[in-house]
């Protein structure tokens, strides 16, 4: 059986870069061919060792959907216009696309909007309901679908892929780690940074920067005022495995990002973690872990005050990982169970009209 995997992928970012790790752990094992779309179809070959190919050429992208039985969306905020307002118009397509050929089509571990354009959120209605079985990676992506005409018995509540990869003994310590990313300092630092590092100098804890995206990140901790960041404690995770990256966190107590698969790392390898940005799936994350959000924490104190119980919010967050992390085997086993169905799973849909 072919499978084509569409993603944000060979793009340098290091949390859709663990969502294909983790989606190729869960279906290598099988009798599939996978193809995956990517930016950059040589690094992400050598990087994953699985076929890819030119996410931009349409030549290649029309014979991997031609040559495809089933199309895979596979994890990641796709479907929102607040990183580029035509990003979910492209997703689409290829969905809309491989309907039309007649092929079967899964969303799983995906996330869903926001959309603020008419044209996308049309599309959406159009081309979702079309979908075989959609998985949302969290409980407002699924009411999402629903109010975008995906039918209730082609919905379930999955989770991020990322969560299903494995993760070794927790070994917290005295260090503090931070995430920071580019597009959220346009307005200069957060004010929770500058207390942060207060407190981290008073106590004489290492504070370590991790970098995740490729957006400028690592340029934008050499650009913070004062000189607050070194280059020795600048920790560079975009070409990291999973297992490097949570080996890269061993010693680490607290993880403040900014993004999302910050959190993630941050509450798998065991450390106590917050977060900060107006992206509600960040906001939304940080409810499921019960995770302070930076940005209500108006005054040092209060700052001081989350820090000193990171014994307790790490008790406490490790009971909803292991929930999470239950939550996204269930969706993989899932998924696995639909591609195994019987003989005639495969077999080509008439062309009908456009979804």
């Amino acid at each position: 059986m072919n499978l084509l995997v569409s993603g944000y992928y060979g793009f340098g970012n290091a949390g859709d870069e663990w969502i294909l790790e983790a989606f190729l752990q869960t279906l290598s094992p099988t009798s599939h061919t996978l193809t995956v779309l990517s930016v950059d179809p040589v690094v992400t070959h050598a990087r994953h060792c699985v076929a890819a190919v030119d996410r931009w050429n349409p030549i290649a992208l029309a014979r991997a959907l031609r040559d495809c039985d089933v199309f895979l969306s596979g994890g990641g905020g796709l479907i929102q216009d607040l990183s580029g307002p035509w990003s979910p118009a492209y997703y689409l397509a290829l969905i809309a696309w491989a309907r039309l050929w007649g092929k079967r089509v899964y969303l799983a571990g995906q996330g869903f909007g926001p959309l603020r354009r008419n044209l996308n959120r049309w599309l959406c209605r159009r081309v979702l309901p079309g979908a075989e079985k959609v998985m949302p990676r969290d409980a407002p992506g699924v009411t999402w679908c629903r109010e975008n005409g995906v039918a209730a018995e082609r919905l379930t509540l999955g989770a991020d892929w990322v969560w299903s990869l494995p993760v070794m003994r927790p070994h917290p310590g005295r260090d503090w780690a931070v995430c920071l990313r580019s597009d959220g300092l346009a307005a200069g630092q957060p004010g929770w940074f500058a207390d942060f590092l207060r407190l981290a100098r008073a106590q004489r804890r290492r504070v370590r920067f991790l970098v995740l995206g490729n957006g400028g990140d690592r340029e934008c901790l050499r650009a913070l005022p004062g000189k607050a960041v070194a280059e020795k404690d600048i920790i560079d995770l975009r070409e990291a495995s999973w297992a490097q990256a949570v080996a890269a966190l061993k010693g680490v107590g607290w993880v403040l990002s900014m993004r999302y698969h910050g959190l993630i790392l941050g509450a798998s390898a065991g450390a106590a973690v917050a977060g900060w940005g107006d992206d509600p799936k960040l906001t939304h994350l940080l409810q499921e872990l019960q995770a302070p959000n930076l940005g209500d924490l108006k005054k040092a104190k209060a700052l001081a005050t989350m820090l000193a119980c990171g014994a307790a919010l790490r008790r406490a967050q490790g009971a909803r990982v292991r929930q999470l992390r239950q939550r996204a085997r269930k969706m993989a086993e899932a998924l696995k169970r639909h591609l195994g169905c019987g003989d005639g799973f495969f077999e080509k849909k008439p062309r009908g009209k456009r979804p």
